[in-house]
């Protein structure tokens, strides 16, 4: 599971630092399969471990209560990076583009093409900084899953050997 949130978080991150250009670079994939890679391991570790640190009268519960927290983190994550976007629209382009402009930019990242060049170049830029943000967000809320490695760690189910027989 640690595993996981490392490859999840570092991808996620490293994936938030990259360039805001119009040309793709190839390298920002692979961030994405780290990223993906430690999504995957993670939540495959945390149903593979659950039943080993739970008491079996209290597994279902402790699988409930996994998926729900993963639920409330989606939902919280999607509200938490749709408030970033529209904060740095509307912050960093109030000044740039005119009020009608502004509400289609808003409405729809399609009006981008309506705009003069230099505007474009600006609008994009900030897309780009707002991106960026929700991505840093995005793993900040991986990292939370910290949180979860400290609940189900138990000592006694960490071993590097065999138990020695009690004969």
């Amino acid at each position: 599971m640690l595993a996981g949130l490392v490859c999840q978080v570092s991808g996620l991150y490293l994936f938030s630092e990259i360039s805001s250009t119009t040309h793709l670079w190839p390298g920002q994939f692979g961030y994405l399969v780290l990223a993906g890679l430690g999504v995957g391991l993670s939540i495959a570790a945390f149903y593979m471990i659950a039943p080993l640190v739970v008491e079996e009268q209290d597994q279902a519960a402790c699988i409930g209560i996994g998926i729900q927290s993963r639920t409330l983190g989606g939902v919280l994550g999607i509200s938490a990076a749709t408030t970033i976007l529209n904060y740095y629209l509307r912050s960093r382009l109030t000044g740039n583009l005119q009020p009608q402009e502004l509400a289609a930019v808003l409405k729809t990242s399609e009006s981008i093409q309506y705009l003069t060049i230099e505007a474009q170049e600006h609008v994009r830029d900030v897309y780009a900084m707002a991106y960026s943000m929700q991505m840093k967000l995005a793993g900040a809320f991986s990292a939370a899953q910290l949180l979860a490695v400290g609940m189900i760690w138990k000592r006694d189910n960490i071993r590097f050997s065999k138990p020695a027989s009690s004969t």
